[in-house]
């Protein structure tokens, strides 16, 4: 679940596989998983689709003390 951030930062011209030139940008973001650690993560899109998606490792439960 995205952690009220998200942030462009980049911007460039890129061709996609057939060759069209579109914008291309990036953006980072935070994340909560458990709603107590925060991480980051990026996503690359070209025009309106999605190039690519990194995330940093991630809990998905929170451990019973």
């Amino acid at each position: 679940m995205l952690d009220d951030y998200i942030a462009l930062n980049g911007l460039q011209l890129k061709r996609d596989k057939t060759g069209k030139i579109h914008l291309c940008r990036s953006f980072q973001f935070e994340f909560s998983s458990t709603g107590n650690e925060r991480y980051n993560g990026q996503i690359v899109m070209i025009g309106y689709r999605i190039e690519s998606i990194q995330m940093e490792p991630y809990r998905f439960f929170e451990e019973n003390k």
